[in-house]
């Protein structure tokens, strides 16, 4: 595969008849938003008709289904997207919507070991999709006729180029649960006996309530996470490879790794090993603005950079809500790519609302989205980070060492081992220092070469093996004769900066700085970079600035960002601008277009209603707490200038600008800036400042979720903790202060 894939993509959910004038609707709409990658996500009927149901038509993997994507590919192919391909038909990958197990289904039906004894999942009368068990030989096999052979049967000339790498889906073992049952495959006993030199029988039932002595239970989730890779993730990954397409894709709840027994992903980073294109997923809150966040991206960047590839992914958002703010969504963007994951796949864009999926998962993104209009640019700032964060090579001199055997062995193995993780990772990275994971495969392999520590493609200066009771041999040997170094950081911080992150790459003589304020408050700090000169590029695309010497002073903005670039000089000096309030302003309220539930889907109305009176702040005491939409304040202003800058203040939570009938632009989120001087006039200036808020209001209006969920009935398994998260950003408005002021050379931004 050539080229580069950086993205961001968009999960299209394909929940409905896929219409062909729709298809290429909704593709020239996304193209229009600047979305250049997109992957199609087949939503059939059987997928979960209890929860989520769906008419998607054509017959999944049927011919007429791809003669769908025929469409769907020529299309893209005229507007210049690339795909990536959804190898399931929903999620966990592997079963092809249920066609895997229906094929034999004795033989391919998920078993356990129980307190009765063997048992095999009993396949559910209302879930037409049931799940093989990929433990078993044959299964991997199977799947790829069903699915990938039939793309490529179809698309061979696309595999590689507009088709660059296939998105596999939380692929699963079966899952183990305390005084329940524990993962099976008629030949586990056996292999088990070859492969760790004694009998697994007499030991079931203790491991079945988790008093199995931790050896026994460490050795039973090893060989199952080897059969996972041997079984099922590899020859999918060999498959893709002999195809000329990246195998990619990512696993369920990585981000509690002390719970892969129940999440089924086995060895997490031996099972991102297994993939080209190793990925993770924050699709709730497990990453937020003012939490503590867990550090688990860095497994799939490690994973990445440890085998020489240029990319990892990360699926985001899906059931946030769709409350969820620019400014959140920047932060969760960023967390990834400061963390070396560069490859970003946002969840969703539908081809269809209606009925259930008005209470699906959710945010909806796309038209009916108010703050959708201004998305291209915050598509262009990620895919501006992740192409300079995907040049050159990675400048990583620490590795953590991942104890999974652990996590394995139980309490208080467990908690004990996760604690001093996420306690190193955090120390590291309020210190600005980057690192990677190691494991006990990776430390097995190792090398040992001018005081570096060898893994793959990456050199360490510094290992941090936090206490294990459980290190194999050949990875403590390692361990042994390596002499460690202290970590240390990427830039020097004045004062200490514990919410700063930092990641960095070298291209050549150059230097290149992700720096992220991970804070809700602004931050002003003096940094202090490796070379000069220096040049600051701004990420939301206003172009390269130079800077006065290694050392600066610089502002981040709450949950902010920078890129800098040592070793290359700029052309621009930074600006200063000097702000005034104007006399008081005389503001009038327009409303531009409501979002709101209808009787079966999310409709947009667009009417200008007379203005009214209004002043600065929250919106609410002028329109009603269930708008969304779009408003615009009307003011007007006199004065002599040739130049000028405005300055909105606080936004809630997008905004564009017109002066004089004159469109100025938009901006995603703070700082609101727009250069007045394209359509400034002397004298008199008509001023209109269009503000946005999300969807959330209006699926939260009176009496909406009590009519939707009576006309519609199930309510999604997520509905609860989405309209949790809806409620933190029930606002809207202009909240100012609006500022004029001007802009001069100077050295740094105020």
């Amino acid at each position: 595969m050539n080229g580069r894939i950086t993205g961001p993509y968009y999960f299209w959910y394909l929940n409905t008849k896929m219409d062909p004038a729709v298809l290429k609707a909704q593709l020239r709409e996304m193209r229009k938003q600047n979305v250049t990658h997109v992957c199609p996500h087949p939503w059939p009927p059987e997928f979960r008709p209890e929860k989520m149901p769906s008419d998607m038509e054509p017959e999944y993997l049927s011919d007429a289904y791809f003669e769908r994507f025929k469409i769907i590919f020529d299309e893209c192919r005229k507007l210049g997207i690339v795909c990536c391909l959804y190898d399931e038909g929903g999620w966990p990958s592997g079963g092809a919507g249920g066609r895997v197990r229906a094929s034999d289904p004795e033989r391919f039906a998920p078993r356990y070991m129980t307190p009765e004894g063997e048992r095999t999942d009993p396949q559910r009368p209302n879930w037409r999709a049931p799940l093989p068990n990929l433990l078993v030989p044959g299964v991997a096999e199977k799947f790829l006729e069903l699915t990938h052979e039939r793309y490529f049967k179809f698309f061979p000339k696309l595999f590689g180029s507009m088709l660059p790498f296939t998105f596999m889906d939380e692929p699963r073992l079966p899952g183990c649960y305390r005084d329940q049952q524990i993962a099976w495959a008629p030949d586990l006993g056996e292999v088990f006996g070859k492969r760790k030199g004694y009998s697994l029988e007499k030991w079931i039932p203790d491991l079945i309530r988790e008093t199995a002595p931790p050896q026994v239970a460490v050795d039973y989730f090893d060989l199952l996470s080897l059969l996972f890779a041997e079984r099922f993730l590899l020859p999918v990954r060999s498959w893709c490879r002999r195809h000329g397409i990246l195998a990619g894709g990512h696993f369920g709840g990585e981000d509690e790794p002390h719970l892969s027994s129940q999440h089924g992903h086995g060895h997490i980073m031996r099972s991102l090993r297994c993939m080209d294109l190793p990925g993770v997923d924050a699709i709730w809150r497990q990453i937020f603005p003012g939490k503590k966040n867990p550090a688990f991206p860095h497994l799939a960047s490690s994973v990445a950079r440890q085998a020489g590839r240029r990319y990892a992914m990360a699926e985001l958002f899906a059931v946030y809500g769709n409350g969820l703010t620019p400014e959140q969504r920047c932060f969760i963007a960023d967390y990834m790519q400061v963390r070396g994951v560069n490859l970003l796949v946002f969840s969703k864009y539908a081809l269809t609302c209606k009925k259930h999926f008005i209470f699906g998962c959710r945010p909806h993104l796309g038209p009916v989205d108010p703050l959708w209009k201004y998305s291209a640019v915050f598509h262009d700032y990620c895919g501006r980070i992740s192409d300079t964060m995907t040049r050159g090579k990675p400048v990583v001199d620490t590795a953590v060492y991942f104890d999974q055997r652990s996590l394995w062995a139980g309490e208080p193995y467990r908690s004990r081992a996760s604690e001093r993780r996420e306690d190193a990772a955090a120390r590291l990275q309020e210190k600005q220092c980057d690192f990677d994971y190691v494991d006990d495969d990776a430390l097995a392999r190792a090398k040992i070469e001018n005081g570096k520590l060898i893994v793959g493609k990456m050199a360490y200066a510094s290992l941090i093996v936090p206490t294990s009771d459980f290190m194999p041999p050949a990875a403590l040997e390692t361990v042994k004769k390596f002499r460690s170094r202290p970590p240390v950081p990427l830039l020097k911080c004045r004062p200490e900066a514990p919410q700063l992150r930092v990641s960095c790459r070298r291209w050549g003589k150059k230097t290149v700085w992700l720096c992220v304020n991970e804070g809700t408050l602004p931050l002003d700090v003096n940094l202090t970079l490796d070379q000069a000169p220096v040049l600051f590029r701004d990420p939301w695309g206003s172009g390269d600035y130079a800077l006065e010497g290694a050392s600066f002073d610089w502002h981040f903005e709450p949950c902010g960002s920078a890129i800098f670039i040592s070793g290359q000089k700029g052309k621009k000096k930074m600006p200063v601008f000097r702000w005034e309030e104007p006399a008081e302003l005389a503001w009038r309220l327009q409303v531009l277009r409501r979002h709101f539930v209808g009787e079966s889907d999310i409709e947009v109305k667009s009417r200008r209603e007379d203005p009214m009176p209004a002043e600065l702040g929250p919106w609410e005491k002028f329109l009603t707490s269930g708008f969304s939409g779009d408003a615009c304040y009307i003011t007007t202003f006199e004065t002599c200038e040739r130049s000028l800058w405005l300055d909105l203040g606080q936004v809630r939570y997008c905004a564009s600008v017109t002066l004089n009938g004159r469109e100025l632009g938009y901006r995603f989120r703070s700082p609101f800036y727009f250069n007045l001087g394209p359509a400034l006039k002397r004298g008199r200036n008509r001023l209109k400042i269009t503000v946005s808020n999300t969807l959330a209001n209006a699926l939260s209006a009176p009496g909406v979720e009590e009519r939707v969920s009576r006309c519609f009935p199930p309510r999604s398994p997520y509905e609860d903790s989405q309209r949790s998260y809806e409620q933190d950003s029930l606002s809207g408005g202009l909240f100012g202060p609006v500022r004029f002021g001007k802009k001069a050379n100077g050295r740094s931004l105020e």
